[in-house]
């Protein structure tokens, strides 16, 4: 069979035209997502899995689309020279997280270990729970290992078809049931002992945890239920980073991990400027301003941010490589003392994604800053 090559939109649609139905729908499907898996493209298509499977394969055959895999798991991807340029806008705020990293999620210790311990601690037998971004189902696994049946939700397919042959691969299908979808679209009806949400990061700003925890206690938490993680703190602290590189200066919002250099030391306390229970409703957005006074004369040229979780009562996480990492953000080099502070004004939206971020940074006397806070 000869192979079609797509040299732009108009080719595209000319080609899309002569396919066979069940193909040119599939193939669109494929444009709009970007990838799909076969249990994904059967469902939108509402036909059996032998049948688009047929389908798909045939559009590989022509070089239309391309093909991968995972273990079981067949998926198949745009196979046009604009398949970098195609947008998936399920994840407008910072996506979902991709199956590469799901291993060295799971190789964090010390954020899985605390998951472990919390769920323990909190979920009984005879328990409903919903684990929501489930990922790989390693918290849902935990969950009904503690004797709860589980629903395990995942808006990305591919890592919703992992996380069902993780569950059955590993002896749970009869406890956890895995569901492909966004849960702010999914229907009340539920009631959930406990909802576990693993939709963290630093600061609550790229993840949509504050947004579907909102909606998911709404819908389905009991009055007397309970959430994992139950809060978290976020502070901000002043630093002096290293922005250079072979001389040259690139003052970047970073984490300190993944082999990121270190800033040191705090210079100032940590202040707290953001706390959030997960079992109450919470505002989507942040704009405040934040005093912090120095420690001892010096030069700070950045703010830390430093987000901490209280997974129960007693069991609280802090950050770890891949749970949360400290987050700096830079400003140019200002040389303060005691008798001084910084003011860092800023705002984002929670789950809005870096792109929201605003912030500011003055410098002013301590008397200039308590004359500020009592005009507010």
């Amino acid at each position: 069979m000869v192979r079609r090559r797509i040299r732009g939109a108009f080719d595209f649609f000319d080609t899309v035209g002569r396919l066979p139905p069940l193909e040119r729908q599939l193939l669109r499907l494929s444009h709009r997502e970007g990838r799909v898996t076969l249990l994904q493209a059967a469902a939108a298509v509402g036909r059996s899995k032998n049948e688009v499977e047929a389908a798909l394969e045939s559009l590989v055959s022509q070089g239309l689309l391309s093909a991968g895999g995972f273990h079981n798991i067949r998926f198949y991807e745009i196979g046009l020279p604009t398949a970098a340029g195609v947008s998936q806008d399920r994840f407008p705020s910072g996506p979902s997280i991709p199956l590469v990293y799901h291993f060295n999620l799971l190789s964090d210790c010390r954020r899985t270990d605390a998951f472990r311990r919390a769920i323990a601690a909190c979920v009984r037998q005879g328990d409903t729970v919903i684990d929501l971004g489930c990922g790989t189902g390693v918290l849902a696994m935990f969950a009904a290992d503690a004797g709860a049946t589980v629903i395990a939700v995942e808006a990305d397919p591919m890592v919703a078809e992992a996380a069902e042959y993780f569950v059955r691969s590993n002896g749970y299908a009869s406890r956890v049931r895995v569901v492909e979808a966004d849960s702010r679209q999914l229907e009340d009806g539920i009631d959930a002992d406990v909802i576990i949400c693993e939709m963290l990061d630093t600061a609550l700003i790229a993840e949509l945890q504050v947004e579907v925890m909102n909606d998911a206690v709404k819908k389905w938490l009991k009055p007397d239920g309970h959430t994992i993680p139950q809060a978290a703190v976020t502070t901000a602290e002043l630093v002096h980073a290293d922005y250079k590189f072979s001389g040259m200066d690139f003052r970047l919002i970073h984490f300190e991990e993944y082999g990121a250099r270190q800033s040191g030391p705090a210079l100032s306390d940590a202040v707290e400027f953001h706390r959030v229970r997960f079992d109450q409703d919470n505002d989507v957005s942040i704009d405040t301003t934040i005093d912090m006074v120095p420690s001892r004369p010096c030069a700070v040229n950045g703010v830390r941010l430093c987000t901490s979780v209280a997974l129960t009562d007693d069991i609280v996480a802090h950050g770890s490589p891949w749970f949360n990492p400290p987050l700096v953000l830079p400003f140019d080099d200002l040389e303060v003392k005691p008798s001084e502070r910084v003011r860092l004004g800023l705002s984002y939206g929670l789950g809005a994604g870096f792109s929201s971020v605003r912030y500011s940074v003055s410098k002013q006397s301590q008397a200039r800053a308590r004359r500020g806070k009592r005009s507010k």
